[in-house]
């Protein structure tokens, strides 16, 4: 009996080795996504045109967003 009793707990305590790493490995990612998150979480540009625009400046405009994180 005691034998059997030590291996349910064996086995009870590497799942919650495995339960407690895997938990750090999501808060980690978590962590990692507030810090670069994905590009449907990004802030959206009021961006307005007041005159004509060549093709350049509205590609430059749009790389500078790019570069900073607008998406």
């Amino acid at each position: 009996m005691k034998q059997v009793f030590k291996f349910s707990l064996a086995i009870l305590l590497l799942f919650i080795r495995i339960d407690s790493a895997s938990a750090q490995e999501s808060q980690t990612l978590i962590f990692k996504e507030f810090e670069n998150p994905p590009h449907e979480y990004s802030i959206l540009p009021f961006w307005g045109w007041n005159g004509t625009l060549k093709e350049n400046e509205i590609k430059r405009q749009i790389d500078m967003m790019l570069d900073k994180g607008i998406y």
